[in-house]
């Protein structure tokens, strides 16, 4: 019954999934192995987040081609040599 439970778990739980425990640990290993694995990405998309934050912070504040103070860099029409 373990080896078929086992079976139908996600890939990433199966390789972690602890063997030759009943039934009962087996379904306990695989629920705390999930929780772990939706923890990880939650803090991923986290981390993804703030980061994006930083980096889109970082580049209203740059300084534009014009030097104009509050004019956005990401507004700013760049001047082309012709």
């Amino acid at each position: 019954m373990c080896k078929c439970f086992i079976r139908g778990l996600k890939p990433e739980i199966e390789q972690r999934i602890t063997r030759n425990l009943g039934i009962q640990e087996t379904v306990a290993d695989a629920l705390r192995i999930e929780k772990e694995l939706h923890l990880m990405i939650y803090e991923r998309k986290i981390q993804e987040s703030i980061s994006s934050k930083a980096l889109n912070t970082k580049k209203l504040r740059e300084t534009c081609q014009n030097y104009k103070e509050g004019y956005l860099t990401l507004n700013c029409k760049k001047l082309t040599l012709e």
